[in-house]
This record gives structure tokens, C-alpha cells and sequence, in this order.
């Protein structure tokens, strides 16, 4: 999405108006479907409009001034209070999708957004969800101990992380799960030594 395509603050607002006003009259999963993706659409043109402190678009939506605006139109619209932040929920959830199909994995990065969309972290969170309730079958066997259990979960968590969800983490999240992965190692050696020192592992 490039500056050159912007349209006027005001025609964004007022379809944006407009949409917001169908969205709370539809009725049903396949009226509301449809209007949420197209008003997704139209709050990232939206933000092109409010800038960052570095002057760039606020993709990720996070001016005062935008904010303030988005409950102008919520209340324009005449949405219910109750029903704003479950309707806000449904926006982002496509929302997170459209961003990563529109823009630069360095504008992504600059905003602070995950490479990975709600809808991955969400396959891949089951993912993990489904292994672990695996692992923990395989750990409900007469005699073993907390601490094996304990070190056979660790293992199995490990495990589940990818290599698509490590790349999808912004650059600050990216910095802490080195440090993580290094104080893991760190500890796994001090673990292992120890065992060692006992005679175990040996053939």
C-alpha cells in the first residue's frame, strides 16, 4: 500500500461510517462475514492516515488520535457500547490476515507486527495444544516421577516451535527468544553435566 492510492481522510471515514452501520443491522454469520472483511479494509486505509513519531503510517494502530477517531465512527454508527470491543475482536481477526497480504515484511517489522497473522498463531497455538495433550498421555505411566515429566513437557514444547513461528516474531521478540534459547542451553548443560557426573549416559 503505497502513499500514491490514498484517498481523502473524509471519503475513507464516511464509507467506513456506512459499513459500521450495516455491520450492526446484519444478522448472522454470513451477513456479518463479509461487511467485517470490507470494514477491515477500510480501517487499514484508515491508518495510513495517522502517522507514527517516525512519520510513518500507523499500521498497527496505535495514534491517539486514530483511536479517537475510530470511536467517533463506532458512535456514529450507533453500535451499542456493549457490542463495540467484541465487534473491534472480529475486525483485527481479519484485519491481522489483510495486513500480511498488504504489506512489506519491513513495514510489518517497523510497526511492531508479527510476520504471522491471528489466524496462524491460532493453527499453530492448536498445534501445540494437540501435542502436549499427547505428550501428557505417554507421561501418565506408573512410576514416572514429577521431574521426568517435567523434562519429557519441556522437550516436547521445544519441539513444537518452528521455524515459521520463530521468523514470524518482531525484531524485539526475536532478541527475547534468543535469550530464552540461550539461558535453555545454559541450564540443559548444567542439567546434563550433572547427570553425567553420576555415571548416567554412559555405555
Amino acid at each position: 500500500m503505497t502513499h500514491s492510492t490514498m484517498r481523502q481522510l473524509d471519503a475513507v471515514k464516511d464509507e467506513l461510517r456506512e459499513e459500521l452501520k450495516k455491520l450492526r443491522l446484519a444478522d448472522g454469520k454470513d451477513q456479518r462475514s463479509p461487511i467485517l472483511k470490507r470494514v477491515a479494509h477500510l480501517v487499514l486505509e484508515l491508518r495510513q492516515h495517522f502517522l507514527t513519531p517516525e512519520g510513518e503510517p500507523d499500521w498497527a494502530g496505535t495514534n491517539g488520535t486514530y483511536r479517537l477517531a475510530m470511536r467517533e465512527l463506532y458512535s456514529d454508527a450507533a453500535f451499542p457500547p456493549e457490542l463495540i470491543n467484541s465487534t473491534q475482536s472480529a475486525v483485527r481477526y481479519h484485519l491481522s490476515t489483510i495486513q500480511r497480504e498488504t504489506l512489506t515484511e519491513e513495514q510489518l517489522d517497523d510497526a511492531g507486527l508479527q510476520k504471522a497473522s491471528l489466524r496462524e498463531r491460532g493453527h499453530e497455538r492448536d498445534k501445540q495444544r494437540s501435542s502436549l495433550v499427547q505428550a501428557a498421555k505417554k507421561l501418565n505411566v506408573p512410576g514416572t516421577t514429577d521431574t521426568l515429566r517435567g523434562l519429557i513437557a519441556a522437550q516436547v514444547i521445544v519441539d513444537q516451535t518452528t521455524e515459521k513461528s520463530l521468523i514470524s516474531l518482531d525484531t524485539v521478540q526475536q532478541n527475547q527468544a534468543i535469550e530464552a534459547l540461550d539461558k535453555l542451553a545454559a541450564r540443559v548443560a548444567e542439567l546434563r553435566e550433572l547427570l553425567a557426573g553420576q555415571g548416567a549416559g554412559r555405555a
